[in-house]
């Protein structure tokens, strides 16, 4: 008989921002401006909507497919924008798209005009977290920079599904500023039933937003558009060292990675910053995923002080504190959690005698 023994390492712990001023803005806060073009291929098109028919919750531009109750597929085009004089251009805008069905091909979509050509940036396929506004920004300085034509273009596709709104879409000459791409891996999470998709919100915050309350600003809500389980945010910050933040689950400070303890923490000195992480460990180790193909999984690590445990089989489980005493043990089978109350660093051995 071959005996299986797994170890892991629990850890236990009791908007985009930008200091300038836009260059060229467009709130649809009361209309959609004649300079704005509109062109329905089918359907109703794009129209103003005071933000109370579909909870946006201020004056935007919508395509309402579902209003429609057909095929709709239309863009709304800005003004020509003369860019000629800038080096570094930020596009922020708000949106909120709805799909009716996992099933539907709709799409969402963002392009700008190269001087010569239209061009393809940006997708929406997901819902957006609450139907409300959410912000987003692209660094469009390879199409805009010392271009006396740029254009900005929202598009939808849809077939009797949902809607997409726009609103506050907005440029910045955004000099020594740099894009900030957080990406955190939640699967873990996922797979043990912590974090539920379609259901509960991610989102980031720190010293990068001012430490602003989670679930409080739903432009910091992380998205997933993919379903990758890896979920994405990004903003633009200047240079300096020792931005800190963290991700919390939902709203207020009490589902974050871990109570207290250290915040993570990056640079920016002279490049664009992608940040790859791992919900729960600020190490990014990868343990507790490797053990996922033997039937085991356990979250939220690092915990407030309860470790829920899920096993596909039989398992003895020992628990060793730092110093290597065995302060708990116990036969595993199904879903179970075990409660810590001292905080500090434990190792959790999975062992079993299964003949493989």
């Amino acid at each position: 008989m071959k005996k299986s023994l797994l170890t892991i390492v629990l850890a236990l712990f009791v908007a985009f921002t930008i200091n300038a001023q836009p260059f060229f803005s467009e709130s649809f806060s009361t209309e959609i401006p004649a300079t704005w073009t509109v062109t329905t291929n089918s359907g109703v098109g794009w129209f103003w909507d005071d933000g109370t028919s579909q909870s946006y919750g201020q004056g935007c531009a919508i395509i309402d497919s579902d209003a429609g109750g057909g095929l709709e597929d239309g863009t709304l085009e800005s003004p020509v924008i003369d860019c000629s004089s800038y080096t570094t251009v930020v596009l922020k805008y708000n949106y909120n798209f709805q799909k009716y069905s996992s099933t539907e091909p709709d799409s969402g979509y963002v392009e700008v005009f190269d001087g010569s050509n239209w061009i393809w940036l940006k997708s929406y396929h997901a819902d957006s977290p609450d139907n409300g506004p959410q912000a987003d920004s692209l660094n469009v300085t390879a199409y805009a920079a010392g271009n006396a034509d740029f254009q900005v273009r929202f598009g939808y596709q849809a077939d009797y599904c949902w809607y997409f709104e726009v609103s506050d879409v907005e440029l910045y000459d955004v000099g020594a500023f740099y894009s900030v791409t957080f990406n955190c891996n939640i699967n873990d999470s996922i797979t043990g039933g912590y974090f539920v998709v379609g259901t509960d919100t991610l989102s980031v915050t720190g010293s990068i937003v001012g430490w602003t309350e989670p679930g409080s600003d739903p432009s910091l809500f992380m998205t997933d558009d993919d379903a990758d389980g890896i979920y994405t945010y990004s903003t633009f910050l200047s240079v300096a060292d020792g931005y800190e933040y963290k991700y919390f689950k939902n709203a207020g400070w009490d589902n974050g990675e871990w109570n207290g303890g250290d915040n993570r923490t990056f640079d920016v000195v002279d490049a664009d910053v992608v940040l790859n992480d791992y919900f729960g460990d600020i190490n990014n180790h990868v343990a507790v995923n490797e053990i996922s193909s033997e039937g085991i999984s356990v979250f939220p690590n690092p915990s407030n002080g309860v470790f829920n445990i899920n096993v596909d089989n039989n398992y003895n489980l020992e628990v060793f504190d730092i110093t290597g005493r065995v302060i708990n043990s116990r036969t595993l089978t199904g879903n179970t959690s075990i409660e810590l109350n001292t905080a500090g660093i434990y190792f959790l051995r999975f062992s079993n005698e299964n003949g493989s």
